[in-house]
């Protein structure tokens, strides 16, 4: 029978695998030292090691039955501790270590019928239609960013140019000597400062009004749909039950009326 070999469970790709005398150290009367081993270089280190896998093997000369394993590399895969943080959900964690080492006796045995009901989870449902108008939001609110990024970008280029234009005239004057040209730039250079960053947060008040706008008519339709969502929860379920009422109180009285002599009957003739 030829050998196969089953990952069941790896690491992290960005773990790092040390050994035991990279990490313990012996100490005094035989008592351990815990060390800090350094990073590795992950070019250097094992990729995703694995950690749990199912071994399959053809038996050698006077075995009687062939491997048929799962070998865990982990010591603590399960303890008491596990049941209890599984049973409390302590720290909101959900850990599916007894899950698995269940599915793994159970395969191991050849009974599979629990196994794929191990594996599921409560799925949580949601409103789709607040998640949708919520996505188109976040979509609606970057491409205002994207917007805005780029009118800026147009505001700056034209200061720039403006300034540019203005220097080169400041230049190109054969009525000023040197010192006054740079003197005149300068104060050139401080208006155009000062006018660039008046164009960056008025462009940057626009976006933030447009943002909060669209925030706030979202969260009004988030609102809107919650509403009628909540409405409905509220009015819908006692419907059928009135309508059972309604229909086995015709029923009955119908069905005493059928079995009722006429002469009994009130208005009877």
């Amino acid at each position: 029978m030829k050998g196969s070999f089953e990952p069941l469970l790896r690491a992290s790709p960005h773990c790092r695998t040390y050994e035991w005398e990279e990490y313990v150290r012996g100490g005094f009367m035989g008592m351990m030292e815990i060390l800090n081993p350094p990073d590795k270089d992950p070019a250097d280190d094992f990729k995703a090691p694995v950690i749990a896998a199912h071994v399959k093997g053809g038996s050698k000369e006077g075995d009687a039955k062939p491997i048929n394993v799962v070998f865990v590399a982990d010591m603590d895969m399960i303890s008491n501790e596990f049941f209890f943080i599984r049973d409390k959900e302590w720290q909101e964690l959900k850990l599916d270590n007894i899950a698995f080492i269940l599915n793994a006796i159970d395969d191991l045995a050849g009974d599979d019928a629990f196994i794929e009901l191990r594996g599921r989870r409560p799925l949580h449902r949601t409103l789709t239609t607040v998640e949708s108008r919520v996505r188109e939001f976040k979509d609606e609110e970057a491409k205002a960013s994207e917007k805005a990024e780029k009118d800026a970008k147009k505001e700056l280029d034209a200061v720039a140019a403006a300034l540019q234009k203005k220097i080169d005239e400041i230049e190109e004057r054969t009525d000023l000597d040197p010192r006054q040209k740079q003197i005149q730039k300068r104060i050139a250079e401080e208006d155009k400062i000062r006018e660039n960053d008046v164009r960056k947060a008025n462009i940057e008040n626009e976006k933030n009004k447009t943002i909060k706008g669209l925030k706030d008519q979202t969260q009004r339709e988030v609102n809107r749909i919650t509403g009628s969502f909540r409405a409905l929860a509220f009015f819908l379920p006692p419907i059928p039950p009135l309508l059972l009422g309604l229909f086995v109180y015709l029923r009955r009285m119908l069905d005493e009326r059928q079995g009722m002599n006429p002469d009994r009957m009130v208005g009877a003739r």
